[in-house]
């Protein structure tokens, strides 16, 4: 599916089925993809660039974590409000996130306005919920993910830095 004028992504994200090269050469030449984006096993000369996480377990719960992870969950939880946020609240109280995230990581980031501008134009598609962990009137973490019938996957976080103390992104990952 497309998810940027020039960008596709595999859905749903844990298909690992080989992209077929006339599927490649139709996306990069008739819908002038730039980037098509899904998860392959490597072949037997690569290396992962990356892992996928399968979560096999319905009874996840927080029984389920080390008493480490239960004890930041319950920390976060008591502290912050999680729930479900639309695009507007992302622009409008996001951006903290954003930045801290990528200082953390040594990331270029956009400005405030750029960010804004984003998701303001960003629409609410199908099959993506955003999550965020709220202190206050303030997103202390932020996070997309991409649902498909019982799969979802865990596409993006954000945090800001102020709020890290009070576990936010595990408290956001249990949610």
């Amino acid at each position: 599916l497309r998810f940027h004028k020039w960008a596709f992504m595999r859905f749903p994200p844990h298909n690992l089925t080989p992209v077929d090269r006339a599927e490649e050469r139709e996306l990069f030449l008739r819908a002038r993809a730039m980037l098509i984006s899904h998860h392959r096993l490597p072949g037997p000369q690569e290396t992962a660039n990356s892992i996928l996480y399968l979560c096999s377990d319905k009874n996840y719960d927080i029984s389920s974590l080390s008493a480490n992870n239960r004890s930041k969950v319950r920390r976060g939880e008591r502290l912050l409000d999680v729930r479900r946020v639309t695009a507007l609240e992302v622009a409008e109280k996001g951006y903290s996130c954003h930045r801290d995230t990528c200082d953390r990581n040594g990331l270029a980031t956009i400005s405030e306005e750029a960010y804004k501008l984003k998701w303001e134009k960003d629409t609410e598609p199908p099959h993506r919920e955003l999550w965020a962990a709220f202190a206050g009137a303030d997103i202390a973490a932020l996070g997309v993910v991409w649902v498909c019938g019982k799969w979802a996957e865990l596409f993006s976080t954000e945090s800001a830095d102020q709020y890290l103390k009070y576990y936010s992104n595990h408290v956001l990952f249990y949610n």
